[in-house]
């Protein structure tokens, strides 16, 4: 079943990678940065000669955004060119010389009533995660290393990503398709979502119309049980979120997540339009963050 699971564009939910502020880090900062080099960024309104006072006290030099140094004489604000950063005038990139260095020039900086922050030009390190999924070699969508005939580099960098961001097991996302295993090892139980709300007992605790929704439910029979009948919905709930580093299977674009298990295709894989229309309904007022239709 791994390989239901292993093939097709992971495209579909790239953008849930970034769906909820949840961050286990960026960069690596070290707390390294470039050294005799300050940002400071002055408060709005504050008068050019303030600016040029204030760094004058650290004997500093603005760097223009191409790089190339300006003097406190030439520098205009109004000018976009002369700028460190060409949207923000009040935003500086600073040059200061080897007795004042980075640490004290902030400090005194930091001082100055008119100034909102002063800070190092911090160097990051990204990071590549890689997952211990056996069969994450062969997901060229996630990590393109030339596999096959495969394209390098033709992929939506998720190593990368997922130093940033690997999901967020409190976010539903509802698969409309044709069911999804649901005991399935990359999805149970972490991964499959759980209407709490609704145990199993031949009854409608939650009051939403369908009775013993536990995982979602199969508008095709009409009944709490949307297992997968042609393979299609298991194998896009495993692009979604096969759970990921679990060394089993696949990984998952998101390792973290809750899927939905919505059934609007029958064995044949023909859905109506009725069928798909209820399900995106359920999704809704079930509490679906979002879904794949």
């Amino acid at each position: 079943m791994e390989k239901k699971l292993l093939l097709g564009s992971a495209i579909i939910c790239i953008a849930f990678l970034f769906y909820l502020p949840t961050r286990s880090k960026s960069f690596d900062v070290q707390e390294e940065y470039v050294s005799n080099e300050v940002l400071v960024k002055f408060k709005r309104g504050t008068d050019i000669n303030d600016i040029r006072f204030a760094i004058n006290s650290i004997q500093g030099k603005i760097i223009k955004c191409s790089g190339d140094e300006i003097s406190l004489s030439s520098w205009n604000p109004e000018n976009s060119a002369s700028r460190s950063f060409r949207l923000d005038p009040n935003l500086l990139h600073i040059k200061v010389p080897d007795f004042i260095g980075t640490e004290y020039a902030i400090y005194l900086l930091n001082q100055n009533p008119y100034v909102e922050y002063a800070e190092e030009n911090s160097i990051g390190h990204l990071c590549e995660v890689e997952p211990s999924d056996p069969y994450f070699g062969l997901q060229w969508a996630l990590k393109n290393t030339g596999q096959g005939e495969a394209t390098e580099e033709a992929d939506i960098k998720a190593t990368f990503a997922w130093d940033y961001f690997t999901g967020n097991p409190d976010v539903v996302v509802a698969v409309i398709d044709s069911g999804i295993i649901i005991l399935h090892e990359d999805l149970w139980m972490e991964n499959i979502y759980f209407n709490e709300n609704d145990p199993i007992n031949g009854q409608d605790d939650d009051n939403n119309g369908y009775t013993d929704d536990f995982h979602g439910w199969d508008f095709v029979d009409g009944d709490n049980c949307p297992n997968d009948g042609t393979g299609h919905g298991t194998h896009v709930a495993g692009i979604i979120g096969a759970k990921g580093n679990n060394s089993k299977g696949i990984a998952g674009v998101n390792w973290n997540v809750k899927i939905m298990v919505l059934r609007v295709a029958d064995g044949n894989g023909d859905v109506t339009i009725k069928r798909a229309v209820d399900a995106l309904d359920y999704a809704t007022e079930n509490g679906a963050h979002l879904s794949n239709n």
